[in-house]
């Protein structure tokens, strides 16, 4: 019994470990900034023009909306080894694009939770 659950649990932490390194996942705004500063990361803002311009950015962020009719096309011309980091508003948009950049074949996807919103309450700079 104790060695079927040791390989449990083993099998347990491959398959997290494994998704973990295909999909990246949600994180927060302090584990984004610490990507960001590392340089790890290419940034997309997954948000329309207008909230962009609005609303601020982050530094060095590629504008690329979830909405838009083209957006998967768009997408698909990234290269798909790089590490991105996905955000919109809140992070429900964000969370979209990384399933669909998941599906399409990224190694590694990280979604902001809470969006830009999020980023903004914990202090973090934004661009206009």
């Amino acid at each position: 019994m104790r060695v079927f659950l040791s390989m449990m649990m083993f099998v347990t932490l491959i398959s997290c470990n494994a998704q973990e390194a295909v999909s990246g996942g949600n994180v927060n705004a302090e584990e984004a900034l610490a990507l960001i500063e590392k340089g790890e990361v290419s940034i997309i803002d997954v948000r329309t023009p207008a909230e962009m311009k609005s609303n601020g950015y982050l530094k060095g962020a590629t504008l690329i909306n979830v909405k838009s009719k083209d957006f998967e096309t768009k997408i698909a011309e990234l290269p798909k080894e790089e590490t991105y980091l996905v955000y919109c508003h809140m992070g429900g948009r964000s969370a979209k694009a990384m399933k669909i950049m998941n599906k399409l074949g990224f190694e590694k996807v990280y979604n902001l939770k809470g969006g830009i919103t999020g980023w903004k309450k914990e202090g973090n700079p934004t661009e206009k």
